[in-house]
């Protein structure tokens, strides 16, 4: 009988309160409809609201560059107020899934868990006044949970050339989107709102109180990160609504998701602001980030493939997690924040066999050993691979730390291979 023994070693190296609402506009009008610089101006006259969101601002400031940026889930209820247009759960799922794979697509390590869907009709709200940038605030206190630790998103029907809004940290206003955008395929207008609720400004914003710069204004920026949009990889600019420069001394980043261009422009978070988005949550939104309401792994979360067995692809499916920290990781089985030999030890529990009912799948052992033991064995003739599946020096004292698996063949009793490898 072909036996394979499969050893998992691991080697360890010293290794706005009603606020500054922001707007998005269609690129079809080239006039400035957003509401952000009347509302802010508003809003700050709120000398509580004031000191909350410019401290916030200063703090973010005061923050070092990160280094890494630790892997949020935010939960969402969505809010579907029926008007014009008849909007149901699959559409409404088929939206969510692309907010994911946008801010997937850009490796933010921030991602959204839909905790519910609600569906009103507009005659069933008293509060309900056609045009939700004047009453979002009443038809939030209607149907809202009004809570810090959820990020609420309100789809709805109203006239004119306004796609959504919303309001910075630490605001308690929702993402609003209107419901074409949700019926547009393309439609970049729920990643662009949510976006601002994690903390980011328009590319071409001047300061944090809602006025844009012009070409000429936006030459005059010196200090990136206190000025403009306060990201340093994307350059002061003037509004525009096109996929070109709309200042000819300025490269611009058209594709950036916080600008105003069309959608088939748009598929990017810079670095900067991403590393915004990350501090900005943290400072701003920590209730939401740290909301568990979403951590709830399943029954079988070992099981990464589902196909209802724990086996060698799960394993390598739980090594991409291992060393990671955060909130509601899959990997993170005990909840306690890291992916780490804890939780190792919780999978090994587990291995090879059925979700379940913990049937033993056959011939195939796991053990864990250090990189110390694995140097007293006997080891020879090893092919080493690291984890893009280049072959790397065979040496010992050149292997890189983290995770390998040693694979052994046996045919009866007799050893017939060994190499480590990981894919």
């Amino acid at each position: 009988m072909l036996l394979k023994k499969l050893l998992v070693f691991m080697s360890v190296a010293v290794l706005w309160v009603n606020s500054n609402v922001t707007v998005a506009q269609s690129y079809v009008s080239h006039v400035e409809r957003c509401g952000q610089a009347f509302t802010t101006s508003e809003e700050l006259k709120d000398e509580k609201f004031a000191r909350s969101y410019f401290a916030l601002q200063d703090a973010v400031e005061r923050r070092s560059i990160q280094q890494f940026n630790s892997p949020k889930v935010i939960p969402v209820v969505i809010h579907v107020i029926l008007g014009d247009n008849n909007i149901n759960q699959d559409q409404i799922q088929t939206e969510f899934d692309y907010l994911n794979e946008q801010f997937e697509l850009n490796n933010t390590n921030i991602s959204f868990c839909l905790v519910d869907t609600r569906f009103y009709d507009e005659d069933e709200l008293n509060s309900w006044c056609g045009l939700p940038i004047y009453c979002y605030n009443a038809v939030q206190n209607e149907i809202g949970e009004n809570t810090d630790d959820l990020m609420e998103v309100y789809i709805g029907s109203w006239p004119g050339g306004t796609l959504g809004f919303t309001a910075l940290p630490p605001a308690g206003v929702g993402v609003w989107v209107r419901d074409t955008e949700v019926l547009d395929p393309d439609s970049k207008t729920l990643t662009h709102e949510a976006g601002h609720w994690c903390g980011l400004l328009h590319t071409f914003s001047a300061n944090l109180s809602g006025g844009n710069y012009n070409c000429t204004s936006a030459l005059t920026e010196t200090f990136c990160e206190t000025q403009g949009d306060r990201v340093c990889d994307t350059p002061p600019t003037a509004i525009d609504w096109s996929c070109q420069d709309a200042c000819p001394d300025i490269d611009e980043v058209d594709e950036s998701y916080m600008s105003y261009a069309p959608d088939d422009c748009q598929d990017l978070f810079t670095p900067g602001q991403v590393n915004r988005m990350h501090a900005q949550l943290e400072l701003g939104r920590a209730d939401a980030i740290s909301n568990d309401i979403c951590c709830d792994l399943g029954a079988c979360p070992w099981d990464f493939d589902g196909n209802g067995w724990i086996n060698i692809n799960d394993f390598l499916e739980y090594l991409t997690w291992h060393s990671l920290t955060g909130d509601c990781l899959p990997a993170d089985f005990n909840y306690d924040g890291i992916v780490d030999i804890n939780d190792l030890n919780i999978f090994l529990i587990h291995w090879m066999t059925e979700c379940g009912t913990g049937d033993e799948i056959g011939d195939v052992y796991f053990s864990t050993k250090d990189l110390l033991t694995l140097l007293e064995s006997d080891l020879v003739n090893i092919t080493w691979y690291d984890v893009m599946g280049r072959r790397v020096y065979s040496e010992y004292g050149d292997l890189a730390p983290g995770f390998y698996i040693q694979v052994e063949e046996y045919f009866d009793g007799t050893k017939l291979t060994r190499k480590i490898a990981i894919r």
